[in-house]
């Protein structure tokens, strides 16, 4: 994790000197130091002895669900129980604290949050640092996946960071009503996803239950195109409703 944390916060800093220094846009700014310290860790990977390591690919892309069932807990008072607490498996303690910081850093800097991504130019008069507060939001992102990383896999951790809060954009326009649906939507294409992936085949005739990332990614992208389909919000806000032809006034 504090790998991740450093590595987020090297990306930042070299993202805006080359913004800075060439006076270029930021998603080209970030396309070169993304794809320079992907090539960066491939040379890294050559010339060390961890190049022929292999890769789960079931472990990288899907992780591991069913190893974060508690099953030494019978109960609540497993919660002080030595013995069961030292069944709990490690993935569950690093996601709630994490759950716990990220919580708290939105709830303390909620302000200063939004008035830094909807109007940077004003948050600085009023002299707000939005530099090191956009820093700190990427850290507390990298930290959120690589603590999911290892127990959910590569896809849920890309899913829910996309689709669920997409979905939440297309139904309203408030972005405190936002950060509610998003969790909504993630919700449920959690506890949805990991039903329909243990019954969803037995109720079709099937033997055997499929990938519980993959359908918990699934759900979440149907969530999405839903949204897209039938959100109240899904039209830019302004846009003209009819199709322009030549001639015609907007």
């Amino acid at each position: 994790m504090l790998g991740a944390a450093a590595a987020a916060m090297v990306s930042v800093v070299m993202i805006e000197a080359i913004r800075r220094l060439g006076r270029i846009e930021p998603g080209a700014a970030m396309g070169v130091v993304f794809t320079t310290m992907f090539a960066g860790g491939v040379l890294l990977l050559e010339q060390s002895d961890t190049s022929n390591v292999h890769l789960d690919v079931e472990h990288a892309l899907y992780g591991n669900l069913e190893s974060l069932i508690w099953l030494d807990a019978v109960g609540w008072s497993s919660m002080i129980d030595p013995q069961a607490l030292a069944g709990l498996p490690i993935e569950l303690p690093r996601m709630a604290v994490t759950l716990v910081v990220i919580a708290l850093f939105i709830l303390l800097f909620w302000r200063p949050l939004k008035l830094a991504t909807f109007d940077e130019g004003f948050a600085r008069t009023l002299g707000m640092r939005t530099g090191l507060l956009g820093m700190a939001l990427i850290i507390l992102a990298a930290l959120a996946a690589e603590a999911a990383f290892d127990a959910v896999g590569s896809i849920i951790v890309i899913a829910m960071f996309i689709c669920p809060c997409a979905a939440a954009r297309l139904v309203t326009n408030r972005l405190e009503s936002q950060v509610g649906w998003s969790v909504l939507f993630a919700a449920i294409s959690a506890v949805l996803g990991y039903i329909l992936a243990g019954y969803g085949p037995l109720w079709i005739g099937a033997t055997d239950a499929v990938s519980a990332a993959g359908m918990i990614a699934t759900v979440s992208g149907v969530i999405l195109v839903l949204t897209a389909l039938f959100g109240p919000h899904r039209r830019r806000s302004g846009a003209p409703s009819g199709i322009w032809h030549p001639g015609t006034s907007l």
